[in-house]
C-alpha cells in the first residue's frame, strides 16, 4: 500500500518550461525542469525565465540557487549585470546572504561592486557591524581581510566618473565609515584630479575651501550641488563664513552646518565668533532657564534609551548643532514668528491626506521663516513625503521641518519618532518638528542623524 501510495504521488515532468514557472509546483520537479532544460541552455527563453527566478518574491531557495547557478554558467554577462541591479535592494534577507556567499565560492571578483553596493546600503534590524554583513564577508573571503579597504578605494579611484558615479559615492561612504578619513583626505590634498573626474574636484574643493568631508553618498550629492554655477554666491559666502571661526570649530563642521553658518554671516554674525563651547552654553543658559517639561514620544517596543532634554546631549552637541538650536529658540520668542508656526499647524490638522513641512531658512531680516513644500504624495496623514524640488531648496538653509498636527491633543507623538530619525540618518539634515499638544500649544524640537534630539520648549498660540 505504501509503494502504491508513493507512486500515485509521483508527477512526471512533461513540459518543463511551463513546470519550472508554476510556482505550485513541487520543488523536485522545478528541480527536475531545469535538469531537463538544461540541454538547451542557449534558449533566450530559458534564459529570460531563470532571470526572474533569481529575485522574484515567493521563489523557494533551491529554485534560486539552481537558477543562479546555471545564469552563472551560461549567461554570466547578464547574471552580473542582474545581480548589480537588484542585490542593494533584495529583503530576502537569506537569499542576499545565500547570494554573497556563493559569489565568494566562486571566486567572483567581477562582482565586487556589486557587494560594495549593497554593503553601503544600511540595513537596519538585520546586522549592526559592517564587518559582520555577507557582503562585506564575500569580499574579504575573495580579497583577504586585510585588503578590503584597499579594494574600496581602488574601486573608488578607478571607475568611470560619469557612469560609476553612484558606486564611486558609495565607496566614499564605505571608506568613512570604516575610519578611513585620513586617506581620504590626503588624497583629496596630494593629488589634482584629472579634469574629467568631476566628483574628486567638487570633493576636494569642499575639503580646500571649507574643510569639510561629506559622511555619505547623500551628502556628496550635497556637496556637489552647491559645486554647481548657480550655487556659486553661496559657496563664496560659505567660504567667508568658515574663514572666520576658530579652527577647532572648523573640524567639527558637516554639511548641514555649511547653512547655518552662511546664515550666520549676514544674520548673526556674532555666532561665528563663539566656539563650540560658548555656543553650547548659551543655548543652555536659555534652555535650562525655560524649565518647560520635556515632551517625548513612546519608543516602545524599539529597545535603547532616548532622551530628549539637553544636558543628555550637552557633551555630544556640536558649534552646528547648537547654532541650529540657537536661532530656532530665539524664532520662539517672536509672536509675528509664532503665529505663522500655529498657521501651518491648523491648516495641518484640517487636511487629512497628509502632513505638512519644508524648508527653515532666515528671511533676510534674521527672521526664522518656515517655506512649504508640496508633498510627493498623499494618503497618510502621520507622513510627510519629501519632493525633489525641497531636496534642491534644501542644501542652502538651516534644515527642513514638518508637523505632528493630525489632532490637537498629541503629547505622545511630540518629538522625532524613528522614521523621522531614518530620514535625519539618510539625508544628513538638520530636522524641526512642531507637534500640537493641545489646540493652544505646540512642543518644538530639533534632530539629527545618530538619533539625537532635544526638545526646545512650547510656545503658545499668540
Amino acid at each position: 500500500m505504501a509503494f502504491a501510495f508513493a507512486t500515485s504521488c509521483a508527477t512526471t515532468v512533461h513540459d518543463p518550461m511551463a513546470t519550472l514557472k508554476d510556482q505550485s509546483a513541487s520543488t523536485e520537479n522545478r528541480l527536475e525542469a531545469v535538469r531537463m532544460l538544461d540541454g538547451s541552455p542557449e534558449d533566450p527563453a530559458y534564459l529570460a525565465l531563470l532571470r526572474s527566478l533569481v529575485f522574484e518574491w515567493g521563489v523557494v531557495q533551491p529554485v534560486r540557487a539552481a537558477a543562479f547557478d546555471r545564469l552563472y554558467q551560461y549567461d554570466r554577462a547578464r547574471l552580473l549585470e542582474l545581480v548589480d541591479l537588484r542585490l542593494a535592494k533584495l529583503e530576502a534577507l537569506e537569499w542576499r546572504r545565500a547570494i554573497c556567499d556563493r559569489i565568494a565560492e566562486l571566486d567572483w571578483k567581477e562582482a565586487t561592486p556589486a557587494l560594495v553596493r549593497a554593503l553601503a546600503r544600511p540595513m537596519k534590524g538585520w546586522i549592526r557591524l559592517l564587518e559582520e554583513r555577507p557582503e562585506y564577508l564575500a569580499i574579504a573571503k575573495m580579497w583577504g581581510n586585510e585588503k578590503v579597504p584597499d579594494v574600496i578605494f581602488d574601486l573608488l579611484l578607478t571607475s568611470n566618473p560619469v557612469t560609476h558615479a553612484n558606486l564611486r559615492a558609495r565607496c566614499w561612504e564605505l571608506l568613512i565609515e570604516t575610519k578611513h578619513e585620513d586617506r581620504l583626505i590626503e588624497l583629496l590634498v596630494s593629488t589634482e584630479p584629472a579634469s574629467t573626474d568631476a566628483m574628486l574636484r567638487d570633493l576636494r574643493a569642499g575639503w580646500i575651501d571649507l574643510g569639510v568631508l561629506p559622511l555619505t553618498r547623500e551628502e556628496v550629492i550635497w556637496l556637489r550641488t552647491l559645486r554647481q554655477p548657480e550655487h556659486a554666491a553661496f559657496w563664496q559666502q560659505a567660504v567667508e563664513a568658515l574663514s572666520k571661526m576658530d579652527a577647532s570649530t572648523k573640524r567639527t563642521m558637516r554639511m548641514k552646518d555649511i547653512a547655518v553658518a552662511a546664515a550666520a554671516a549676514t544674520e548673526r554674525p556674532d555666532l561665528l565668533l563663539m566656539n563650540r563651547d560658548s555656543i553650547v552654553a548659551a543655548l543652555g543658559a536659555r534652555i535650562e532657564t525655560n524649565g518647560n517639561r520635556v515632551h517625548s514620544p513612546d519608543f516602545q517596543g524599539f529597545g535603547g534609551d532616548r532622551s530628549e532634554r539637553f544636558s543628555d546631549h550637552r557633551k555630544a552637541l556640536t558649534w552646528g548643532d547648537a547654532a541650529a538650536m540657537l536661532v530656532m529658540f530665539e524664532a520662539l520668542q517672536d509672536p509675528n514668528v509664532v503665529g505663522h508656526f500655529f498657521q501651518i499647524a491648523d491648516r495641518d490638522h484640517s487636511d487629512r491626506s497628509t502632513e505638512y513641512g519644508g524648508i527653515v531658512r532666515l528671511d533676510g531680516q534674521g527672521r526664522v521663516e518656515l517655506v512649504e513644500f508640496i508633498p510627493s504624495q498623499r494618503g497618510n496623514d502621520l507622513q510627510f513625503h519629501a519632493s525633489q524640488a525641497m531636496f534642491d531648496a534644501g542644501y542652502t538653509v538651516i534644515g527642513h521641518f514638518h508637523f505632528h498636527a493630525c489632532e490637537f491633543e498629541n503629547d505622545r507623538h511630540a518629538g522625532p519618532h524613528m522614521g523621522d530619525f531614518g530620514y535625519a540618518d539618510s539625508t544628513g539634515a538638520n530636522g524641526f518638528v512642531f507637534s500640537f499638544l493641545d489646540s493652544t500649544k505646540l512642543n518644538v524640537d530639533w534632530y539629527r542623524r545618530g538619533e539625537v534630539a532635544v526638545d526646545l520648549g512650547t510656545v503658545e498660540r499668540p
